[in-house]
């Protein structure tokens, strides 16, 4: 028979997925074509109604910024450190929207991504570039390039945390799918709660003593 807390792992796990479910709908029906937040009104289906055109169009705009990332770390001396820190970014920019071409679904996770971040982003590697190719650096010059540089580690350390948070919603479906599927075998007899745990095992393979 199936144990209480079983049953309440999963309604829980059902209960998540619907959440999670909600929300991308919200996420999908406020990503426009131009990446930014449509009528909050939209309806749509969570992982299949994101425009392609909008995902495509992303997808280019966000190459093109790698681009332009790459044509300012050439104007880098290698020596320089802001140098391997822009290879680290372009490589993380790259799976980003690698990741976003597998599964449209994500598009929604780089709205911000596109209209500020990025953007704020290259920016400053532009005034790096700009500052570095000054031939008596003062003070202040010295002091922004520095902080620049330092910036470039949060910058790439919260990429890097985006793009994790895309697959985050994966781990959470197989968890669930798993715990669903553990409690319905339970349910159907086919496994037995070990004593004093929640974990199942297939009937018949216990050993009594």
């Amino acid at each position: 028979m199936l144990t209480d807390r079983a049953f309440k792992q999963y309604q829980e796990a059902e209960r998540a997925r619907k959440v999670r479910e909600q929300q991308e709908g919200a996420d999908s029906a406020a990503f426009s074509a131009d990446g930014s937040q449509a009528d909050a009104g939209g309806t749509a289906d969570a992982r299949q109604n994101f425009d392609a055109d909008a995902v495509e169009s992303l997808i280019r705009d966000g190459n093109a910024a790698i681009l332009r990332i790459r044509g300012v770390n050439d104007e880098i001396p290698e020596e320089d450190p802001m140098s391997g820190k822009l290879y680290r970014l372009e490589d993380i920019c790259r799976r980003i929207f690698t990741q976003v071409r597998r599964d449209p679904s994500c598009a929604g996770d780089c709205r911000r991504l596109m209209q500020y971040y990025l953007p704020t982003t290259e920016k400053l590697i532009r005034a790096y570039a700009e500052l570095s190719r000054q031939p008596d650096a003062g003070e202040n010059i010295v002091g922004t390039r520095n902080e620049i540089l330092r910036s470039m580690d949060v910058i790439n350390g919260a990429f890097e945390k985006l793009l994790d948070q895309m697959f985050q919603e994966k781990a959470w479906d197989i968890a669930s799918d798993i715990n669903v599927m553990k409690t319905m075998m339970a349910q159907d007899g086919l496994t037995e709660i070990s004593r004093g745990t929640d974990e199942e095992e297939p009937r018949g393979t216990r050993q009594e003593g």
